[in-house]
């Protein structure tokens, strides 16, 4: 867009050169108004200042971007800017579920539903069956029954229950609580989640169209400007027409290009948005 200024600046420059060079030539043959060149080259100074602006700010977004993708050049950066405006493509519908805000809060919601049952098992009472074996010597020389301690000869076998009941205590029960009320919340996330995923495709998707249709409106205002223009200077130099309907021409000329440079960039900006709501901005790694 700010390429686009400054080439259409560099235009209405170059329109006022010619309308000066013209009036000059018409002042030696006494055909024009004491003020019509002074008021002239007054616009003249004020189309070259915006032309300088526009170069800045073109400058500026040049940098701007070769900082952002890290290119390093001392050359010239030369933009293509296509002629014709891409037009709003044909995208096929999406499944909400397949979106990563919906995949992230579905996530969410059943590593909370783990945490609730994880929760849940911490403080309900448990039941292990418990064996145990133990063996004794019962000679009445103490080195035999050492000897048959150690060799297992007379075992004892024993088959328990452990219960383990933990208290039921206001921080158990909170846990159970906080728990419970973060499933909840992940649960409603994901419904959420998938309403405002429809709601922004919609939205990003109307807004493309609209901004689409704002280029074309005002592409056709250029034309109209241009072949105003080309009239009202017809009409100066048969003498039938004011230096300042020629100079309110430039003028809305001027603005109506401007006009659409800006349309032209909130439409690619509106197209990117839709590209990023449909999750084709930057493709996922398979």
């Amino acid at each position: 867009m700010a390429e686009r200024n400054h080439r259409q600046n560099l235009n209405t420059q170059k329109r006022y050169e010619d309308l000066i060079k013209d009036v000059r030539r018409r002042k030696g043959y006494a055909l024009t108004s004491p003020a019509e060149l002074p008021r002239l080259e007054a616009e003249m100074q004020t189309s070259q200042a915006l032309e300088r602006t526009s170069w800045v700010d073109y400058t500026n977004a040049v940098n701007n971007l070769l900082v952002a993708l890290r290119i390093q050049t001392n050359e010239t950066v030369s933009l293509f800017i296509p002629p014709e405006i891409p037009a709003m493509p044909q995208l096929p519908g999406l499944d909400p579920t397949t979106m990563r805000a919906v995949k992230v809060a579905e996530t969410n919601r059943r590593n909370a539903e783990l945490n609730l049952t994880a929760v849940e098992s911490q403080v309900r009472p448990t039941i292990d069956l418990v064996a145990r074996a133990r063996t004794t010597g019962s000679d009445p020389n103490h080195e035999t029954a050492r000897l048959e301690m150690g060799q297992g000869n007379h075992p004892t076998y024993f088959v328990g229950v452990e219960l383990v009941a933990p208290l039921w205590s206001e921080a158990n029960r909170g846990l159970i609580a906080d728990a419970r009320v973060q499933k909840m919340i992940a649960e409603n996330d994901a419904v959420v989640a998938v309403d405002n995923t429809k709601r922004l495709l919609n939205e990003a998707a109307l807004t493309a169209q609209a901004r689409f249709e704002v280029v074309n409106l005002a592409s056709t205002t250029v034309e109209k400007r241009e072949r105003v223009v080309t009239e009202i200077e017809r009409a100066y130099r048969q003498g039938r027409q004011q230096l300042v309907e020629v100079i309110r021409a430039y003028n809305d000329l001027s603005q109506a290009r401007f006009d659409r440079a800006t349309a032209v960039g909130n439409y690619n900006l509106a197209l990117l948005r839709l590209s990023a709501a449909r999750d084709e901005l930057v493709k996922s790694a398979q």
